[in-house]
C-alpha cells in the first residue's frame, strides 16, 4: 500500500489537545448534552425564577429588599461560572466539573424542598397587605443562603462549561455555531417549562411539590449526562492558563530595559520541539514582546531555552494580547447587563400590582411573565439561526441586541406611566396590595422586544469569546457573557439601592413611587452603552486590523470610522461594496488596488464570508492575477485576509482545470507570503502544487476545508 505524502499525514492530524478517539464526538453527543442542559436548567429555573415571589410570600421579605436579594443570588449565579470554566480549564476537565456541580445542585434542590415542607425553617404566613408581619429568624435566614448556595454553585459550576464540553465535540467553526445556538434554545425551552408550569405548582399547588419537580429534574439531568460519558470526545486540562499571562507580565517587566529596536523573529522564543508555535510576533502592545525575547541569561547548559518566569513562547505573548483587545469591547456590555438586570426585577414587582387574570379562571403567576421575555427569545433564535445568522457576524448581532433592548426599556417606560395613571384615577396610591385595573399583559410587549434582543446580543456575544480567546481559555470564553450578566445584577443591587437612597421613586408600595422614572434612567444608561459599544468596536478592529494595513501603509482615502458606522448600522450595504471592490480592482491603478483590498479585507470582520462569494462574480481573482504587478505587501494583505482566499483559488484552479500559468501565479504569490499564524499549511499547500503535484494539493486543499470549515 502506498504512503501517505507527509504533507496529507499531516493535515489529517488535526487532534487540539483531546482525547481524540474515531468514534468520539460529532452530532451524536447532542441528545446527551441537550439533555441534561434541559433537566439541569428546568431545576435551575423552577428555583430561581420565582424566588422574588417565594421570599415575600413565604418568608414575609419587603418587595424592595427580595428584588435586591434576588439580583444578588442571580448576580452569584452567573459570576460562579467563571469559577467554574477556571477550575475545567485547570485542573479537572469540562466532564468532572459539570458531574461534580451537578451533585451539588441536588444538594440544594434537597434543602430547598425541605425548607418548603418544613414549617420550622420558615416563618409564619403572613396576610395580604398586613403591615405586622413576622420576619425570619437568623437560624432560617442560614438555612435558606446555604441552600441557595448549593444551588448556586451548581447552577454556576454547569451552566456554560457544558456549552464549552458541547463545542468541543464539533471541529468546524460552522458546526459550533450552529450547537451554541441549540444549546441556546434548549436553555431557553427549559426556562420556559420553569416559568410556567413549575412557577404554577409552585403558587397554586405547593412549594414543596414546585421544588421537588426541580429535583426530579436534576437527578433526570445529570443521570443522561453520564450515559453519554463513552461518546464524548474530552479536552485534557492544561494546568491554569492565567498561570501563562502572570508569566508574561513578569517577564516584560523583568527584562523592560532590554531595547526591542534591532529585534528580528529568530531572535524571539516559540518553543522547543513538537510545542513549537509558527506564531509570529505582532507589533501591537509591543512592549510585550520582550518576554519572549531570548536572552543570554535564559539559555541552559546544552544551548537550549525553555519557559520560564523570565522566557515565553510567542504564542503566550499573543495570547495575552488577545485578551487585551477583546476587554474593551467585552466590558462595554456591562451597561447593557445592568438595565436588563433591574428591569426584569422590576417587571414582577408591576406584576404583583396588576390585574393577572386571563379569562374568569386562571391567573397568570406574577413570576410567569418573564417567560414571554423566554419565548420571543426561543423563538428569535431559532428565526436567527435558519435565516438570519449567515448575514451578521457576531459584532454586529451584539450591536442589534444593544438597540432592541433600549427600544425596550422606552416601551417599559411607557408602560409604567400609563399604570401610575390608573392608579391615581382610581385612588389606590395608599392601598397596599390592591389590584390596579389594567391587564399586565401590557407588560408582555416589552419583555417580548428584550427577548428578540437577547436573541442577537446574547450567543453572539458567547461566539464571539469563544472565536477570540486563546484555545487554553476556551472554557472561560463561554463564561465571560455569563460573568457580563453577574456583575450587570450587583450593579443593579447598588443602583437599587442608591436611587432608593437618593430619590423617592422606589417605595416598597410602587404604587407611591415613579418607577416610569427608572426605566427613562436605564434607557439612558442603554444608549450610553451604546455608543461605548461603538467605540470599542471602532478600537477592536483598528487592533485587528493593524498589522495587514500596516502592510498598506495610510488610509488614504479609507475611513475606518465611517465604514465601521456604516457597516454596523446599515449591513446591507456588503452588496455596495462588492461592486466597491469590483469597481476599485477594475480601476488598474496602485491606489485603487489598495482602496479594494482594504474593503475586502475589512468586510471580513462583519460579514466573514458573504462579501467574498461576491467578489469572484466579477471575475476579480482573475484580475488581480492577470494584472501580476503589485508588491509583496499586497500579497500579504490578501492572504492575512484568513488565509482562505489562497486555497480558495488554488483549489478552483486545481478542480476547475484552469491553466498552469494561473496556478503557477497563485503559487508565485504564495511564495512571496511571509508565515502567518492561520496559514501554517499555505507554504506546502503551494510547494506541491508548484512540482505539479495537483493531485496532492487538491486532496490537501480539500482535506483543510472539511477539517476547519473555513469556505
Amino acid at each position: 500500500m502506498e504512503a501517505k505524502p507527509k504533507e496529507v499525514e499531516e493535515v489529517e492530524t488535526c487532534s487540539e489537545d483531546a482525547e481524540d478517539h474515531p468514534q468520539r464526538g460529532g452530532w451524536k453527543t447532542f441528545p446527551f448534552i441537550s439533555g441534561s442542559v434541559l433537566g439541569l436548567s428546568v431545576a435551575a429555573g423552577g428555583w430561581a425564577s420565582n424566588l422574588i415571589v417565594f421570599l415575600i410570600t413565604k418568608f414575609n421579605v419587603k418587595s424592595l429588599s427580595a428584588t435586591q436579594i434576588n439580583n444578588i443570588i442571580l448576580g452569584t449565579n452567573n459570576l460562579l461560572p467563571i469559577a467554574g470554566a477556571f477550575i475545567a480549564d485547570s485542573f479537572l476537565g469540562s466532564f468532572s466539573v459539570v458531574s461534580i456541580f451537578s451533585f451539588i445542585s441536588l444538594l440544594g434542590m434537597i434543602m430547598l424542598t425541605l425548607i418548603a415542607t418544613i414549617h420550622s425553617l420558615r416563618p409564619s404566613s403572613c396576610p395580604p397587605g398586613s403591615l405586622t408581619c413576622e420576619g425570619p429568624s437568623k437560624f432560617q435566614y442560614s438555612v435558606l443562603y446555604a441552600a441557595l448556595t448549593l444551588a448556586s454553585l451548581g447552577l454556576g459550576g454547569t451552566r456554560f462549561t457544558i456549552a464549552t464540553m458541547g463545542a468541543d465535540q464539533f471541529r468546524k467553526p460552522q458546526d459550533q455555531g450552529v450547537f451554541f445556538n441549540w444549546y441556546f434554545m434548549a436553555l431557553y425551552v427549559a426556562n420556559v417549562i420553569s416559568f410556567t408550569a413549575i412557577i404554577y405548582v409552585q403558587d397554586n399547588v405547593g412549594w414543596g411539590l414546585g421544588f421537588g419537580i426541580c429535583f426530579i429534574a436534576n437527578v433526570i439531568g445529570l443521570l443522561v449526562f453520564l450515559l453519554g460519558k463513552r461518546f464524548y470526545r474530552q479536552v485534557k486540562p492544561k494546568g491554569s492558563p492565567f498561570m501563562s499571562i502572570a508569566r508574561v507580565l513578569v517577564a516584560s517587566v523583568w527584562k523592560m530595559k532590554i531595547s526591542l529596536a534591532a529585534s528580528r523573529d529568530s531572535d524571539y522564543f516559540y518553543g522547543d520541539g513538537a510545542l513549537a508555535d509558527n506564531t509570529v510576533p505582532t507589533k501591537a502592545f509591543r512592549f510585550l514582546n520582550r518576554a519572549a525575547l531570548k536572552i543570554e541569561e535564559n539559555k541552559q547548559f546544552d544551548g537550549s531555552y525553555e519557559k520560564t518566569w523570565k522566557l515565553c513562547t510567542v504564542k503566550e505573548v499573543e495570547d495575552l494580547k488577545t485578551l487585551i483587545k477583546i476587554m474593551p469591547l467585552w466590558s462595554t456590555g456591562i451597561f447593557l447587563s445592568t438595565p436588563i438586570g433591574i428591569s426584569s426585577s422590576l417587571t414582577i414587582l408591576q406584576a404583583l400590582t396588576m390585574d393577572r387574570h386571563l379569562g374568569p379562571h386562571f391567573t397568570i403567576p406574577a413570576g410567569s411573565f418573564l417567560v414571554f421575555n423566554l419565548l420571543a427569545t426561543t423563538i428569535s433564535i431559532f428565526i436567527v439561526d435558519r435565516f438570519i445568522l449567515h448575514k451578521f457576524r457576531a459584532l454586529q448581532r451584539i450591536g442589534i441586541g444593544h438597540v432592541i433592548n433600549i427600544v425596550a426599556l422606552v416601551g417599559s417606560a411607557l408602560i409604567e406611566r400609563r399604570r401610575l395613571e390608573v392608579v391615581r384615577a382610581h385612588n389606590l396610591t395608599n392601598q397596599p396590595g390592591m389590584v390596579v385595573p389594567m391587564s399586565a399583559l401590557w407588560l408582555v410587549a416589552p419583555l417580548s422586544v428584550v427577548g428578540i434582543g437577547e436573541a442577537f446580543h446574547f450567543p453572539g456575544q458567547v461566539a464571539l469569546y469563544y472565536e477570540e480567546f486563546p484555545k487554553p481559555l476556551k472554557s472561560t470564553s463561554t463564561a465571560m457573557s455569563s460573568l457580563l450578566i453577574g456583575i450587570g445584577y450587583y450593579l443593579s443591587t447598588a443602583i437599587t439601592d442608591l436611587v432608593d437612597r437618593t430619590t423617592g421613586w422606589l417605595p416598597n408600595d410602587i404604587n407611591q413611587g415613579r418607577l416610569d422614572n427608572v426605566f427613562w434612567m436605564l434607557a439612558v444608561i442603554g444608549v450610553k452603552a451604546r455608543n461605548n459599544t461603538l467605540k470599542a468596536k471602532i478600537n477592536y478592529l483598528n487592533w485587528s486590523c493593524a498589522p495587514v494595513l500596516g502592510e498598506l501603509g495610510s488610509h488614504g482615502d479609507f475611513d475606518l470610522r465611517t465604514y465601521c458606522v456604516a457597516q454596523t448600522c446599515f449591513p446591507l450595504m456588503k452588496i455596495g461594496l462588492a461592486f466597491s471592490v469590483k469597481n476599485n480592482w477594475n480601476g488598474g491603478s496602485r491606489m485603487n488596488h489598495k482602496t479594494a483590498v482594504q474593503r475586502l479585507l475589512l468586510s471580513r470582520h462583519f460579514f466573514y464570508k458573504d462579501t467574498i462569494n461576491e467578489v469572484p462574480k466579477f471575475n476579480i481573482h482573475q484580475i488581480f492575477f492577470s494584472n501580476f504587478n503589485i508588491e509583496r505587501g499586497m500579497g500579504n494583505v490578501l492572504v492575512a485576509v484568513g488565509g482562505v482566499d489562497m486555497e480558495v483559488l488554488l483549489l478552483n484552479a486545481v478542480q476547475g482545470g484552469e491553466s498552469r500559468i494561473f496556478v503557477h501565479k497563485v503559487v508565485l504569490l504564495g511564495r512571496m507570503l511571509k508565515p502567518h499564524p492561520h496559514d501554517h499549511d499555505l507554504g506546502r499547500l503551494a510547494r506541491v502544487t508548484a512540482q505539479g503535484e495537483y493531485e496532492v494539493g487538491k486532496e490537501l486543499a480539500v482535506k483543510r476545508c472539511e477539517t476547519e470549515g473555513k469556505f
